[in-house]
């Protein structure tokens, strides 16, 4: 097993429940980090990462601490097609 890891800009840096010596992701604010640097062009996007049960609501919200405009965008023309979701919250 490997872990990469990436920074993300100070605002943005919460969501995270302690672990005994590490901090864990909540699975939202996962999506947020990997959408955000997908929206960067920094990796690219998995078709193969489940949306359907994570929180689109909660995602926004997390990716609303980023202020990027690109991730906004990807949000808004990508997110529900390939969550599968008919809903708009964006």
């Amino acid at each position: 097993m490997s872990y990469l890891y990436r920074s993300v800009k100070t605002k943005a840096f919460t969501g995270y429940t302690k672990m005994d010596n590490y901090y864990m992701a909540k699975p939202e604010k996962a999506v947020a980090d990997y959408l955000y640097f997908v929206s960067l062009g920094r990796i690219a996007f998995n078709d193969r990462l489940n949306l359907e049960k994570v929180n689109k609501k909660d995602v926004v919200e997390y990716a609303e601490l980023f202020d990027s405009k690109s991730l906004s965008k990807w949000i808004k023309e990508n997110y529900d097609r390939q969550a599968g979701n008919k809903e708009k919250i964006y």
